[in-house]
């Protein structure tokens, strides 16, 4: 209790010292957490694309060595509400100019639920009837164009991103008759923490597939997030460097305290330790003021600016925050301590004589 008595007075006593050098550090302060609130959320995609409804953070995909029977795939699906769209598919290899090193693989599809589970298209969005086909981005052909892909001649209907070629149930029965050795699921919900439930169906619906997870779409997204805190760190850690010559001629308003503290014996470690927490414990509470506003101020202002509309902060990323402001605030509060504490209590008599 004494010690956070002495706390308080020593930083009213910096208040009342130099009220507007004080109030601009914590300002300061203030505006620094905001931003890196900000920024945090808004640059790291393991935070931006947590809660992305996005079709790649829903995809899931099986592999199969030996083809399955199309209708026993699609029976065990319709089981399952955890898919809002499907499609059972067949890769084929194809020799280009008759060499082996040429070869391509396609992969044509059959949408279950009657809609064209892909990320943006072109065109129309019906499902393909006879010999019509909707094509990968990847080639560079046109609606209404013919194509001949595997022997067959299609018309193209629609263009998406990626992915396989989408065709007739008529067509795919012609061209591979009953046998599936690919499907494509979206999960109604991003998955991204916690238990994986289409993973599990699909693991002992299927034993004998692959299973392939969006799991590597969020690795990349953890990868490229620590890249990004990396650089707002750095960032944060200059500004606060910055700043921190507030805090120094703050303290240094009050340095006869601290020469009277040397003469009355108090060691210059002592004397060092004790600023030291006094200013890191200043740019704490200008931190948790920060965060608290940021907050507040995020469903009537934030949610606004976000670069993503379904970005939310956690409790576990704010105190991640204030964690990592609060160890490179220290940082820097220690080098200006190293410089403030200078004279030895020699030095501080000789001051004062």
């Amino acid at each position: 209790m004494n010690s956070l008595v002495l706390f308080i007075n020593r930083i009213m006593r910096y208040y009342k010292k130099n009220k507007f050098m004080f109030v601009l550090f914590v300002v300061g302060g203030i505006i620094n957490a905001i931003i890196f609130c900000y920024l945090y959320g808004n640059l790291l995609p393991m935070v931006q694309n947590r809660h992305s409804t996005e079709q790649y953070y829903r995809t899931y995909e099986v592999v199969f060595d030996e083809p399955l029977d199309f209708s026993t795939a699609a029976g065990l699906l319709k089981q399952t509400t955890l898919f809002t769209d499907v499609s059972l598919a067949f890769a084929v290899t194809e020799k280009t100019d008759g060499t082996d090193t040429s070869n391509k693989q396609f992969e044509f599809a059959v949408c279950l639920n009657d809609k064209l589970p892909v990320v943006k298209r072109t065109g129309s969005v019906d499902i393909p009837t006879g010999n019509e086909i909707v094509i990968s981005g990847r080639l560079t052909n046109d609606i209404g164009d013919n194509i001949e892909l595997c022997g067959r001649s299609f018309v193209i209907k629609g263009i998406h991103t990626d992915g396989p070629y989408y065709i007739s149930k008529e067509m795919y029965e012609k061209m591979f008759g009953q046998q599936v050795n690919k499907i494509f699921a979206i999960s109604a919900d991003n998955y991204s923490s916690g238990r994986d439930k289409p993973a599990e169906f699909l693991s002992e619906s299927f034993p004998e597939g692959d299973v392939k997870a969006p799991t590597l779409i969020r690795l990349t997204d953890r990868n490229n997030s620590v890249a990004f805190l990396i650089s707002i760190c750095i960032a944060y850690f200059i500004t606060s460097i910055a700043y921190s010559y507030l805090l120094l001629y703050i303290m240094e308003s009050c340095a006869d305290e601290n020469v009277v503290s040397m003469i009355v014996g108090a060691s210059k470690l002592a004397v060092g330790v004790m600023s030291f927490w006094e200013g890191v414990m200043m740019a704490f509470i200008s931190s948790v003021i920060g965060i608290i506003i940021h907050i507040a101020l995020t469903p009537v202002l934030f949610s606004k600016i976000n670069m993503s509309s379904v970005l939310k902060y956690s409790f576990a990323d704010y105190s991640f925050i204030l964690l990592l402001i609060f160890v490179m605030s220290s940082v820097v509060v220690l080098f200006t301590i190293i410089r403030l504490t200078k004279e030895t209590p020699a030095t501080a008599r000789r001051m004062i004589s």
